[in-house]
Order: structure tokens, then sequence, then C-alpha cells
């Protein structure tokens, strides 16, 4: 059986604001380490878990990185674009940039399209990005 694995699920998790939800969900993914369920998230609930967790619980990019590694690399959470996220993710941890923008950086390379119209210098400091202004 897969189940999808929402945003609430993942911040509960990762910031053990109730304790007992915490637990539960710590259940859950040892549920899916040990294959007896499949966890499906997709790359909108990484970016609003990312989003909640830097603006509503003031993680650093460091501990939203690893929290979210961590749970990437349980066996049976699927993710669609994994390895693109990974990547994203590790662009958000070590440049000036938002996770939303890294994750444009990441995958629209990946598709061939490495120019961007934007008015976001953050893209400058990207190598392999070309920003242009309309």
């Amino acid at each position: 059986m897969i189940s999808f694995l929402e945003t609430s699920i993942l911040i509960r998790y990762l910031t053990r604001d109730e304790p007992h939800k915490a637990d539960r969900c710590e259940e859950l993914f040892k549920e899916a380490d040990k294959g007896r369920i499949t966890l499906y998230l997709t790359p909108l609930v990484i970016a609003e878990t990312v989003w909640v967790l830097s603006r509503t619980y003031r993680f650093s990019k460091e501990e939203i990185v690893d929290g979210l590694r961590r749970v990437l690399n349980t066996p049976h959470i699927v993710c669609e674009d994994v390895d693109l996220i990974v990547t994203a993710l590790e662009t958000f941890r070590s440049k000036p940039i938002s996770f939303v923008d890294a994750y444009h950086a990441t995958v629209l390379p990946a598709q061939g399209i490495t120019g961007f119209y934007s008015y976001d210098t953050d893209f400058d400091h990207l190598s392999g990005i070309v920003r242009r202004e309309p």
C-alpha cells in the first residue's frame, strides 16, 4: 500500500513541537524503514516544509536540509525526482538563495533550460544560469 505523506507529518516529526504526534510520526517512518508501508511525497511537500521550518520555526538551513535528507533517505519513502530534490537542498544550503529558486535552478537545467527571465538577483550566485531581465 502506498500512502501520501503530507507536510504536517514532516513538520511534527522534524520540530517535535507536539511530542506525542512526533512519536507517532517516528513510528510511521519506522514502518516505512522496515518495508511494511510505502510513503509518497511530492516536491511541493518539500517546498512547503522548507518554508514552514524556516519562517515559522526559524530553523537554520543546516537543520532543514539535514532533517529532510534523513526523511528522504528512509527506505520506502518515495519522492519524485529525489536526486534533483537533494541537489536543490544542497544548493539551498550552500548559497544565499531560497529553496524554490534552488529547485528551479536544479530542475530546469536538467531539462535543458538555462536561461531565466527574472528580477531576482539570487540566481546570479549560481553557475550555469543566465539571468536576464525583460
